[in-house]
């Protein structure tokens, strides 16, 4: 392989990235890169033309063979790469269906030379940071470099080493950090820890807190792996790009199934025809509700972040990228025991994934069942909801509460049940459909917990009957819903 340093030697890199795995908590602290039409970032000068070119590279780099290994990569990494016609929308495409995989790009990155590759370059960056940290002309950048003593500390010598970095931090605890750490991907994985302990001991004040140290661990990470972080950047990218895929599909949904979400009651952005509502509410940007939609398949799954659970968004989303994952590349499932088991393996997942948390999950499938009859197939943890509304019938509420007056969980995806394992999911089952039913899968933002606050079987009923299309009435539920928190719904009419 073409060596990866013929690009220059500049060491460049911005913005943060997340856990190797891509459900990390720093991917939602990272601000995304500006896009210009034709997709590329709006970056001026040398930075910008650098990164274009690693991003070209790291997609030319995970081109290879599929019997071949990343050191045989065909297109080579040399400065005028070009790449092929659809190279970029296929590497994300294989990233999204787990073709390749976070070592692949982990493998790519540590063949990069970074600054503490070099002779005395941890020497050089501990003196950049003391020297700042003494002598800074602003008292932000002294404060940005106290951090970045302070976040060497703790990622080395946890606690004590945060309390005593002013004294005990020197140019062995950057190696110390790089040899524990040797790419980016690893070194935002052991951060993780530390960013979590700033914001759970900082009281209100812990998210803002975080958000400072996350500036100091921004900065190390260029400063200490350069070039590398470069191409960390650009598979971080890819992988988003390749995320969005499924948000993307949630907008572009047929006309006989809508959707609606808003995060404590202010519209989401993946809102179809992005209608801004209006419900009064107190905004939240950390949403935790998810959810996914393959019309082709007749799959949908709506799942919400436990409500003041660590990392419930984490959890909802990993449910949400997984079901829809599984229904298009892997599973053709045609039985309400599929359903089942596609929630039980998304639990194992969560459950031994670090940094989620916990997650309702209520997941519903469309499926043919000869002589022109449908039936649904669905399965379901937790409190979220699900009804079939039959015109001549009025609604069928199909699943039962799991939780304890509404408020504490008796089942969730994240959880390990003894004698049942990672096998949680108890309520599943199938019904037939007939021309002119809807189905509802919502959160409990919508249908609400106490009296106060509660949407009953009626009240859905109702809006679906006064609404004129799905995609009304999705919204209608969302916004005559009465409880703070936030709210997702599917409405798809059979």
């Amino acid at each position: 392989m073409t060596n990866p340093n013929s690009i220059g030697d500049g060491y460049y890199g911005t913005g943060a990235g997340s856990r190797s795995n891509g459900w990390s908590n720093l991917g939602r602290d990272a601000g995304n890169f500006g896009r210009s039409d034709d997709g590329r970032d709006q970056l001026s000068g040398e930075r910008g033309d650098i990164r274009s070119l690693c991003e070209d590279q790291i997609i030319a780099a995970l081109g290879w063979p599929e019997d071949g290994h990343p050191d045989t990569g065909y297109l080579g990494w040399s400065s005028g790469v070009i790449l092929p016609q659809g190279s970029r929308e296929r590497v994300v495409d294989e990233i999204r269906q787990g073709k390749i995989l976070d070592w692949q790009a982990d493998w790519i990155t540590s063949q990069v030379r970074g600054p503490l590759d070099e002779p005395n370059g941890a020497e050089s960056i501990f003196f950049q940071i003391k020297g700042q940290s003494v002598n800074g002309e602003q008292p932000n950048q002294r404060a940005v470099a106290l951090r970045e003593l302070r976040a060497i500390g703790y990622i080395t010598c946890d606690r004590d080493g945060f309390n005593n970095a002013e004294k005990n931090v020197n140019k062995e605890s950057i190696l110390e950090l790089y040899n524990k750490c040797k790419t980016p991907q690893s070194f935002f994985q052991e951060a993780e820890p530390f960013l979590d302990d700033v914001e759970e001991n900082n009281g209100e004040a812990g998210i803002q807190k975080r958000a400072t140290y996350l500036v100091a661990i921004k900065n190390l990470a260029r400063m200490m792996y350069g070039k590398k972080y470069d191409y960390y950047l650009a598979f971080e990218k890819l992988k988003r790009e390749a995320a969005y895929q499924r948000e993307r599909s949630l907008e572009q949904l047929p006309e006989n199934v809508g959707y609606c979400q808003t995060s404590r009651g202010q519209a989401n952005d993946a809102i179809v025809n992005r209608e801004n509502l209006d419900t009064g509410l107190p905004p939240d940007e950390r949403c935790e509700d998810s959810a996914c939609a393959l019309p082709e398949q007749g799959f949908y799954g709506v799942f919400d972040g436990a409500g003041g659970e660590k990392n419930g968004g984490v959890a909802s989303r990993m449910a949400a990228e997984m079901a829809y994952d599984s229904v298009k590349y892997k599973e053709d499932i045609q039985d309400a025991q599929g359903m089942a088991g596609l929630l039980n393996r998304i639990n194992e997942c969560v459950y031994n994934d670090k940094l989620a948390g916990y997650s309702t999950a209520v997941i519903a499938k469309v499926v043919d069942k000869g002589s022109g009859g449908k039936a649904l197939l669905y399965a379901s943890v937790g409190d979220s909801r699900l009804y079939v509304y039959r015109p001549t019938e009025g609604v069928y509420e199909m699943l039962n509460d799991e939780s304890v007056e509404g408020r504490a969980l008796t089942n969730c995806l994240g959880t390990f049940v003894e004698g049942a394992g990672y096998n949680i999911t108890k309520q599943y089952g199938e019904m037939p459909l007939y021309p002119g039913d809807q189905i509802v899968l919502c959160t409990d933002g919508v249908t609400g917990d106490d009296e106060s606050e509660a949407m009953s079987a009626g009240n859905v009923g109702y809006y679906l009957q006064n609404s004129t299309n799905p995609k009304d009435a999705a919204k209608n539920l969302v916004i005559n819903a009465r409880k703070i928190d936030d709210r997702t719904a599917i409405v798809v009419a059979v």
